[in-house]
């Protein structure tokens, strides 16, 4: 059976956030890793501070100051929609007045606030913001979303902004992926991917393919847009088999709740292996995006002898639509029976409880997208003089937190000391949210699979002076085990405002309106890690 989603349309009487020609750097939807891209990304020509606009009347209705994410993040609510402003450098001097009150009444740099609707009301086309880099930001732009009253729900905002664009999307490549158990491909069970060939402007083919049973086609591809470099998403895509509508994906909003569900969209394990982020073309069992029209659940049932016509179509924002034409040639194989009986068979539909002798992960119900089997069990490592405890895959992905129990290994150092580590792509060791349990148990929170291992961390956390002049101190803090957890700074023990980047760098503006003491300063600066080791650096200033 088909379903179909029809969205609500955004007002069109709202104005752009910035003062300068709309070009992107990111379209709305882009697939990125754990998350659908929730806005749009619009260059600010390579600078730091221009200036941003509210793109109605409404309020500032929420702030957001961190570190990493959307770094300095306004929320303006209006009277159909919240508009979204992240990667800001600052803000104008009432929202920047506010700010400065609230983290020093409450002794933070980083806050996520709401505010009354009669707090600071802004007009559409008053300066909020300057525009920045701050945050996970790659360089400076500003990254806009345009989302519902309740702020749950984003649309893509590109419409209402007329971006030029005449460049076709691309495909890139294709992949057939038989459901194991019920369908080959070239004679094999495993996974296939496939290059396309260009034959003219929006046209593309490729060789054809074997299979028989039941597969799903996947597609790479990207969209790109007039007299830029980026690479941008596909809004939408169809996918017709002998001209019937199979399978179809359109981008236009999206619920933040259920932008983790990108990983069952795309192929998770592939992702983790090469970093190429191929769309399925199917439809996993757990998988409730609502963007879908699908028949069969968009997997084909290659059951006959002879020659299926695959059209896949995939589209831009403003309708630039490429077309690849191939055959799957329904070759009768005898399909081999999966059998997989060395793991714990989990499904979907019900929560998990994974054990061994010394460990334990529960799982809750509809963290898999599919019904599997999984693997787990415990080595010693001689490298590490450690437990390795294998709990699957890293490139089977989770959509819910998992609790994972390990029992302390037997040694002389406190209990507060050790924490549960991942082992990433590269093969590095990664700290995972930990507490103790109990006197012998961690116990950490996960949505990663994968090598996991108790290590050890009694080493302080490193300060390292960056710059100093008579009224700002500039410090770097880094600790390569269990991180950084929190930081303080006092003059003459009075608590005082320390600014943090996403590069580990904390600075100090001398504030003579806040500040009571006078000079010499005293400044006392600490930093602790997540196993509550902790550095001091003292400074007369």
């Amino acid at each position: 059976l088909f379903s179909v989603t029809v969205y609500a349309q955004i007002p069109n009487h709202l104005i752009s956030p910035v003062d300068i020609p709309i070009t992107l750097s990111a379209s709305f939807g882009e697939l990125r890793p754990n998350h659908f891209h929730s806005g749009i990304d619009i260059k600010t020509q390579q600078q730091i501070g221009l200036p941003m606009y509210s793109i109605d009347d409404g309020y500032v209705w929420r702030i957001s100051i961190s570190k990493g994410g959307y770094g300095n993040c306004l929320y303006l609510k209006h009277k159909d929609v919240i508009s979204v402003y992240a990667h800001l450098d600052r803000f104008t001097p009432e929202i920047t007045e506010w700010i400065r009150n609230y983290q020093y009444k409450n002794k933070t740099f980083e806050i996520d606030a709401y505010l009354g609707v009669n707090e600071i009301p802004v007009k559409q086309g008053q300066q909020v913001a300057w525009g920045g880099n701050s945050g996970s930001s790659g360089g400076p732009h500003l990254h806009f979303e345009v989302r519902d009253t309740t702020g749950v729900y984003v649309y893509d905002s590109q419409p209402l902004y007329n971006v030029y664009d005449n460049v076709y999307p691309r495909f890139k490549n294709i992949a057939i992926n038989p459901v194991s158990g019920e369908g080959v491909v070239d004679n094999s069970y495993a996974y296939k991917i496939y290059g396309v060939k260009r034959t003219g402007t929006g046209k593309y083919t490729a060789n054809s393919i074997n299979a028989w049973g039941r597969v799903g086609l996947e597609v790479k591809a990207f969209d790109y847009m007039t007299g830029q470099n980026n690479f941008y998403g596909i809004k939408s895509l169809k996918m017709l088999v002998d001209d019937k509508l199979t399978f179809s994906y359109v981008m236009d909003k999206f619920s933040l709740d259920d932008s983790r569900y990108i990983n069952s969209f795309i192929n998770y394990g592939q992702w983790q292996k090469t970093r190429d982020t191929f769309m399925r073309c199917y439809i996993l069992p757990n998988n409730p995006l609502p963007f879908y029209t699908s028949y069969n659940k968009g997997y084909l049932d290659i059951n006959e002898e002879r020659d299926y016509k695959v059209r896949v179509l995939i589209s831009d924002v403003v309708g630039n639509t490429s077309e690849l034409n191939f055959v799957i040639k329904g070759v009768k194989k005898e399909i081999p029976l999966m059998l997989n009986d060395s793991g714990t068979y989990v499904r979907y539909d019900f929560p998990a409880l994974i054990q061994g002798e010394d460990y334990g992960m529960f799982i809750p119900k509809g963290s898999f997208y599919d019904n599997l089997y999984f693997d787990h069990k415990v080595s010693f490592d001689s490298t590490l003089n450690a437990n390795v405890y294998k709990l699957h895959y890293l490139t089977e992905p989770l959509q819910n937190t998992a609790k994972l129990f390990i029992k302390l290994p037997k040694d002389s150092v406190p209990a507060s000391k050790h924490y549960i580590a991942l082992r990433n792509r590269k093969g590095d060791w990664n700290y995972v949210n930990t507490t103790l349990y109990n006197d012998s148990v961690l116990q950490a929170k996960t949505k990663s699979l994968g090598d996991f291992t108790v290590k050890v961390d009694t080493i302080a956390p490193e300060i390292r002076p960056q710059s100093r002049t008579s009224s700002r101190i500039i410090l770097k803090i880094i600790d390569k085990q269990s991180g950084v957890n929190r930081y303080e700074g006092y003059i003459n023990g009075e608590w005082v405002l320390f600014e943090e980047d996403f590069y580990g760098r904390v600075s100090y503006k001398l504030d003579k309106k806040r500040l009571k003491a006078k000079r010499p300063y005293h400044l006392e600066f600490r930093v602790y890690d997540n196993c509550g080791n902790m550095s001091e650096y003292k400074l007369r200033w």
